[in-house]
């Protein structure tokens, strides 16, 4: 039992630690138009810039699609509380509540896309410091 638990121990970390690059990090390098060679000479420095960039691109990434929702939700909010508020009013309860409700959405919508701004700065961010990583790699060759 004693054997048996480091066994498992780095089986499970194998995949975690390995310095190979699966097949879509491969095409995603590539993508970016990096060009891997990959031998046994690629040293540790090499590996950690190559993993650096594409974590840098995989925030990227999610935080663009995190401000592209964002920016949906907000579009299709103002949207909804614009029309509820346009509707045709009828004099009674109704109407203070449907006014109400129709702010609370148009202020939600308008709260939601001014949100996705933060996420569209960050992911700009992102891509030039992943860009400038690239710059240094291609400058090292």
């Amino acid at each position: 039992m004693k054997n048996l638990i480091p066994l498992v121990l780095i089986c499970i970390s194998y995949n975690t630690f390995s310095q190979d690059f699966k097949s879509h990090e491969i095409k995603r390098l590539n993508a970016l138009g990096l060009e891997l060679e990959f031998n046994t000479k690629m040293d540790k420095t090499q590996i950690l810039d190559f993993k650096t960039i594409l974590e840098k691109e995989r925030k990227r990434r999610k935080k663009k699609t995190t401000g592209i929702l964002l920016t949906a939700i907000g579009l299709l909010s103002t949207s909804s509380g614009i029309l509820i508020l346009s509707g045709k009013s009828e004099k009674g309860q109704g109407t203070a509540i449907k006014g109400t409700a129709g702010g609370i959405i148009l202020a939600a919508g308008i709260l939601s896309a001014g949100l996705s701004i933060p996420f569209f700065k960050s992911a700009k961010k992102k891509r030039m410091e992943r860009n400038k990583l690239i710059e240094q790699l291609e400058l090292k060759k």
